[in-house]
């Protein structure tokens, strides 16, 4: 799967629909929140991702307007936030792979609750390889088991979603596409897109 047809699965099935609250009173948000998500590698390849968000810097903007004789008071959240995370997905027709990351992830939250977030990372890449082969001078093949290649794995990340509960905090269903990137890959750099769907939890 391509990646260009990888992004049009995230958009298709990105939970953003929601109904259109801005917020009555300047929001306080949470230190830190927990998550986990579906992790699709190349979208199909089924895993999990887990983590923890914590706040290192927050900035939330107040603005002012009046129209036609009303006063209306907007408020948007700038958010920078560290994020370790672990995750795993499994390849049915060729490996397993676990991943550790930590990522240090900008978060802007506008007035209508919408939330579009860029995170960018450093981490660690695992390929779990089974019923391995190894061949010698003379042709015969010996079986080594379970072969695991580790790669430097810096990641990108972007998503977009509303916050699902009217209650000031991050808790919600959220969405994101990211992808890996393999240093050293058969000597070269592969990426490894993903998509990623799931809940944000105190």
């Amino acid at each position: 799967m391509t990646f260009t047809k990888t992004l049009s699965f995230f958009l298709f099935f990105s939970p953003l629909v929601q109904a259109q609250k801005t917020f009555s009173s300047k929001p306080e948000w949470p230190k830190s929140n927990y998550f986990i998500s579906y992790y699709g590698n190349l979208a199909v390849n089924p895993g999990l991702n887990a983590g923890l968000e914590y706040g290192i810097s927050e900035n939330v903007k107040t603005k002012t307007r009046n129209k036609r004789g009303n006063q209306t008071v907007k408020y948007k959240t700038n958010r920078l936030e560290v994020v370790p995370n672990l995750g795993f997905y499994l390849d049915p027709k060729g490996h397993s792979a676990v991943f550790e990351k930590i990522n240090i992830q900008y978060k802007r939250i506008n007035n209508h609750r919408r939330t579009f977030t860029l995170a960018l990372g450093l981490g660690y890449y695992h390929s779990l390889l089974q019923n391995v082969y190894v061949v010698d001078e003379d042709f015969n093949a010996t079986e080594k088991g379970l072969k695991i290649n580790t790669y430097f794995a810096p990641e990108i990340k972007v998503g977009f979603v509303r916050l699902k509960t009217p209650n000031q905090n991050l808790r919600g269903w959220y969405s994101n596409i990211s992808s890996q990137f393999l240093f050293h890959y058969n000597h070269t750099i592969l990426p490894l897109p993903a998509i990623e769907l799931g809940y944000r939890f105190k």
